[in-house]
């Protein structure tokens, strides 16, 4: 993790001067002490007001101890920032890193509102929450902060909101740097690239249906940064579903499949004239680390870039 904020390469470059005076005898005794730590980063005093990513204000009235997370994406942002030790409650999905699977399990996509409320928790992290029981934890009084993320810009942002929250700023500042840093290499190479050299992407969430991923999702949005066009894109919001004949006007340069489909679309005989297919670049991807906008996403990033561009 990147350690290069300025107040520690400010006080780096006090403290190398400080010693320096001191050898050479210049009188240092007259030099001011170097600012601690202490003395520069200002103490979050608790209660606090913040706005989650949907706009909510939120009172959080002491610094969390005990935590619940509703979402895979909001515990893998917990754990990064050394805040496992607080998760008390989790979801079956919640199994990044490994120490998650130990959590007490409150759900998977529905989720068991009594078992939350039997926790307490001093504070709950969801996403996009669509699921009335949330809803219901919102009205029992909890602190529920909601970290709807659909760009990279914002995941990063909800990274921010759960140091604010939990008096982790300093982590999630420094996580926040080592992620924008290998974000912003990708993109200045993608920034260079006309129309014609960004490949067409179809993104395959279900072989019947053709579930895909619209234009206001996360994954549209990683696949724009990476460097390609989301042939759905224009189709519209959410989760749209293509029909064959769109997708084989669009005939898309790669399909990525978010569950393990390669086989069966490699092995269907009316598309074997998709480009996609004659040029076996249909490729199961890691769907965990595409579709989860937490600390693993300029890894997704990097991911979707090295096998459009490879």
């Amino acid at each position: 993790m990147f350690k290069k904020s300025w107040l520690k390469v400010f006080m780096i470059f006090v403290l190398g001067v400080f010693m320096f005076a001191g050898v050479m005898g210049c009188g240092a005794e007259d030099m001011e002490p170097a600012p601690t730590d202490e003395e520069n980063v200002e103490e979050l005093t608790y209660p606090i007001t913040i706005k989650d990513m949907t706009g909510r204000e939120v009172v959080i009235h002491k610094e969390p101890e005990t935590i619940v997370s509703l979402r895979p994406s909001a515990t893998e942002t917990l754990f990064a920032l050394g805040l496992g030790d607080r998760v008390i409650g989790v979801t079956e999905y919640c199994y990044y890193p490994a120490e998650a699977q130990e959590k007490e399990k409150v759900g998977d996509f529905m989720i068991n509102v009594e078992k939350v409320i039997s926790l307490d928790p001093d504070v709950i992290f969801t996403f996009e929450h669509q699921d009335e029981t949330v809803d219901t934890l919102i009205e029992q009084g909890y602190a529920v902060i909601d970290l709807d993320s659909k760009t990279l810009e914002e995941v990063l942002e909800s990274i921010n909101l759960v140091g604010k929250v939990t008096n982790t700023s300093e982590k999630a500042a420094d996580l926040v740097e080592e992620l924008s840093l290998e974000i912003e290499e990708i993109r200045d190479f993608t920034s260079t690239l006309s129309q014609e050299d960004k490949p067409k992407v179809f993104v395959m969430i279900d072989t019947e249906s053709l579930y895909t991923v619209g234009s206001d999702t996360y994954l549209n949005n990683l696949i724009e940064t990476a460097g390609g066009i989301n042939i759905a894109a224009d189709v519209g919001a959410g989760w749209p579903v293509l029909s064959e004949e769109t997708i084989f006007e669009e005939d898309p340069d790669f399909i990525l499949c978010t569950f393990p489909m390669r086989d069966l679309v490699m092995a269907r005989e009316n598309w074997q004239e998709l480009k996609a297919v004659k040029n076996d670049q249909v490729i199961d991807v890691d769907g965990d680390i595409v579709s989860r906008p937490g600390p693993r996403v300029a890894q997704g990033l990097r991911h979707i870039f090295e096998i459009i561009h490879e």
